[in-house]
């Protein structure tokens, strides 16, 4: 989020009354994550405000900050965060550097053995132990079963580039992956992928509620599918649904989407330099 240092929403429809997030004040908010067996526990980095810390971590659901005690050994701040599926562990990529993880809320750092620099580092959601990054320049896919104390390279030969990577909310194992402009699906933790015919230039991902009678998280992406582009939304774990219409704007790019847990139709899109928009009711799947 540029120049915004986040918010805590109780309620959609209002503005937080409390304002931006607070203790540490970030200029940006760069990185946030949560705990997904434990929600309460968060961790988000950033750009700090003043003298302010570069990171921090809530045990409320956001509505208390603490900062974190200690930086990685040689940190810039900014980067990326993780938090472990139960919340034990935190692992902060700041920018430049690679992984380094806290068992202690920050008071400790410890870099992380056998990963590059700058890897964007996702948490297992089911499983505490395992994390995963994809190196943008290699396209190689490293994993970690100790918590991200080591990682090893799982797979090689992805695209290169931009990419997202996306653990799937009660699978173990299961990740969804957006590099090269195409949509990728591993079912065992990364070693092997498939690539999903039909859908190109894929911009952003985002896993959301099961629909009615399923089990599997409804998926959401900013793509083109069969040639035509737009938000889609999938419920048969990765065959497209129907195109929903998304706001129109020539003058920046969909960088982020994100599906909420509470009900399966909602997701947020972002845009460069424009803010969010929420959609609640998005087309779905006949």
């Amino acid at each position: 989020m540029g120049d915004i240092g986040g918010f805590r929403h109780a309620d959609l429809a209002a503005a937080p009354p409390d304002g931006m997030l607070q203790n540490p004040l970030l200029d940006n908010t760069d990185s946030i994550d949560f705990a997904e067996l434990k929600p309460q526990v968060l961790a988000r980095v950033g750009r700090p405000n003043g003298k302010q810390k570069s990171g921090g971590y809530s045990l409320d659901g956001g509505v208390t900050w603490q900062p974190f005690v200690t930086d990685p050994t040689g940190s810039r701040g900014s980067g990326s965060v993780a938090v472990s599926a139960d919340g034990s562990t935190i692992l902060w990529t700041p920018r430049g550097s690679v992984p380094s993880r806290t068992t202690d809320l920050g008071t400790t750092w410890t870099a992380a053995q056998g990963a590059p620099t700058n890897l964007h580092v996702v948490t297992d959601r089911v499983n505490p132990a395992d994390c995963y990054g994809l190196d943008a320049r290699s396209g190689v896919l490293y994993r970690s079963t100790d918590g991200g104390a080591t990682f090893q390279g799982a797979a090689s030969g992805l695209p290169t580039g931009d990419s997202t990577v996306q653990p799937t909310p009660g699978t173990e194992g299961d990740l969804w992956v957006g590099a090269g402009k195409a949509l990728y699906h591993s079912t065992d933790g990364g070693r092997n992928f498939s690539k999903l015919d039909g859908i190109q230039n894929v911009d952003t991902i985002g896993l959301g509620k099961a629909p009615p009678g399923r089990t599997y998280p409804a998926i959401f992406t900013i793509a083109e599918v069969g040639g035509t582009p737009g938000a889609f939304r999938s419920d048969d774990a990765g065959r497209p649904g129907s195109a929903s219409p998304t706001p129109s704007t020539a003058s920046a790019r969909w960088t982020t989407s994100s599906a909420t847990r509470a009900f399966t139709a909602g997701c947020t899109l972002v845009r460069t330099a424009e803010g969010c928009y929420t959609a609640i009711q998005p087309v779905v799947k006949a």
